[in-house]
């Protein structure tokens, strides 16, 4: 997540430059430490010398410091012996470092000052051990700090998202607004807000195309479904069934019509009605079979009702139906239902398994040349109402088309 990422890059730049801290203390205490030694070395024999002191035996003196002078009395270790005239690397001295301070008071004698290093390094233990508090302390601090820091810098960008996740699509004029913006967040915030508007505009005249549509398209099927009525009402018995198709024609196509306009207004939808499929599947299917399709039509239905827009059903199934009708020229189609659910099965030549998994997108043709449209039309539908379309080949040949149109 972006906030662990920003936590992560505060705590690793202050731990570097804890590190960094520490590594230049270490430096800064070494020089000093060797400074402060040195001037010490050069100020207690200064005194030594100036007070011409006789050194005391070994054995009697202090462990902080130890004096010799072979020229005025007393032994010199052999450790000693040979030094160079100045500060040395640590020397033992009986089992102990000392740091070494040698100086020539004349060509015959020299005097030599000893500092337990012991000394030295319990001293910066304890220095190192208030490094280590200090850095602990730090990096808690950090810590927090960085939450505290990733909250603040992340906080303009959750406000952002919690405004795109709110929106709503049957809004109009939805814009975003983030208080505190910086340089970056602001330019996505108008990048935003000038895409909105761009979809503002398409919903607008997509909306004005669909309110066009079903006042053009209404006209004609109100003239066609009054003519075909009064026609019946002059009793002409001849015309009598096809007037009755007529008139079955128009409404399907009024709830048609409904349905796919439907498709463009998010928020709307047309009446929902109890549909018994065993009677409305076989009347939907009519218009696409003649004579000899009837025939080698199959149906296996039982007794259900489907609470939707008849438009709708009618859609699903008829593209369901019609490819397969299609698809298997003087084969056998059937159309079953068990559970929820409508198949329709074909002895056609099937689907390549490479173009299953495009059947239901736009403009997708896969054996009948058409449009590439109806299928997409009815996955659309389906999702809208929460039905779940598929289509697979079936093991003995063709393929077979499945509607759930209820959980099973």
């Amino acid at each position: 997540m972006l906030r662990q990422r920003v936590r992560r890059i505060v705590l690793g730049l202050s731990v570097a430059a804890a590190l960094l801290g520490a590594g230049a203390l270490y430096v800064a205490d070494e020089a000093i430490e060797d400074a402060a030694i040195n001037d010490m070395l050069a100020q207690q024999m200064d005194a030594m010398l100036e007070a011409d002191i006789a050194p005391e035996p070994p054995e009697q003196q202090a462990s902080a410091l130890k004096y010799f002078r072979p020229a005025r009395g007393g032994p010199l270790p052999a450790e000693l012996r040979g030094l160079p005239e100045g500060i040395t690397e640590p020397v033992d001295i009986g089992g102990e470092p000392y740091c070494v301070y040698m100086r020539r008071v004349t060509p015959g004698d020299a005097a030599y000052l000893a500092y337990p290093v012991a000394f030295v390094e319990q001293r910066e233990s304890w220095l190192w051990l208030g490094v280590s508090i200090t850095a602990l302390l730090v990096f808690l601090g950090t810590w927090i700090a960085a939450d505290r820091t990733a909250d603040r810098v992340l906080k303009p960008y959750h406000e952002l998202l919690e405004q795109v996740r709110a929106l709503d699509p049957s809004q109009r004029h939805l814009r975003i607004s983030v208080p505190r913006a910086d340089e970056e967040l602001d330019l996505v915030v108008s990048t935003l807000n000038r895409r909105l508007e761009d979809i503002e505009r398409l919903i607008e005249r997509e909306r004005a195309f669909s309110a066009a549509a079903s006042h053009e398209l209404r006209g004609p099927l109100m003239v066609i479904s009054a003519s075909a009525e009064l026609m019946r009402e002059r009793g002409d018995a001849a015309v009598l069934r096809p007037l009755q198709r007529l008139e079955r024609g128009a409404r399907d196509m009024r709830e048609i019509l409904d349905a796919l306009l439907a498709l463009s207004r998010t928020r709307e939808s047309p009446p929902l009605k109890e549909n018994r499929l065993d009677e409305l599947l076989p009347e939907a299917a009519e218009p696409h079979l003649d004579e000899a399709a009837a025939a080698r039509v199959h149906w296996q239905l039982l007794p259900d009702v489907l609470v939707a827009p008849p438009g709708a059903v009618r859609v699903v199934f008829t593209n369901l139906f019609r490819n397969a009708l299609q698809a298997s020229a003087a084969g056998q189609v059937w159309v079953r239902m068990a559970d929820g659910c409508v198949t329709v099965d074909d002895e056609g030549p099937g689907v390549p398994p490479d173009a299953l998994p495009q059947l239901f997108e736009p403009g997708f043709r896969a054996r009948d040349g058409g449009s590439g449209m109806g299928l997409y039309i009815a996955r659309v539908l389906a999702e809208r109402y929460g039905w779940e379309l598929r289509l697979e080949n079936r093991p003995e040949g063709g393929a077979r088309a499945l509607w759930r149109y209820r959980a099973g």
